[in-house]
């Protein structure tokens, strides 16, 4: 379940409308939708205090499901591969680099 999911489920298991927890929180209620709706994450005071007010412990707020989890490591991957791509060609230029600094020493 996503913080988004297990945010709105505890408010609405504290029988809370938006308005009334984000007052708690001191937060705009946008702010509190935008979070349920996983386009936004808490910062981590807001976190505390979500954590207070729904009696939950950090690691089930926390929880990742394996979509979440999968798509890290999509993104992860992609990052490496870009970085493979840059490292190539490097690589591959290097040896262009030197025959210019060659032909500049003579």
């Amino acid at each position: 379940m996503s913080v988004g999911k297990i945010i709105q489920k505890e408010r609405k298991r504290l029988g809370l409308s938006q308005i009334d927890l984000a007052k708690i929180l001191r937060i705009h209620r946008v702010t509190l939708g935008r979070y349920e709706k996983d386009e936004s994450l808490p910062d981590t005071t807001t976190i505390i205090k979500m954590l207070d007010i729904f009696g939950i412990s950090a690691n089930t707020f926390l929880e990742r499901n394996d979509t979440m989890v999968s798509e890290e490591k999509e993104v992860r991957f992609i990052k490496e591969l870009k970085r493979e791509e840059e490292l190539y060609k490097e690589a591959m230029d290097y040896p262009k680099l030197v025959v210019e600094k060659l032909k500049n020493l003579y």
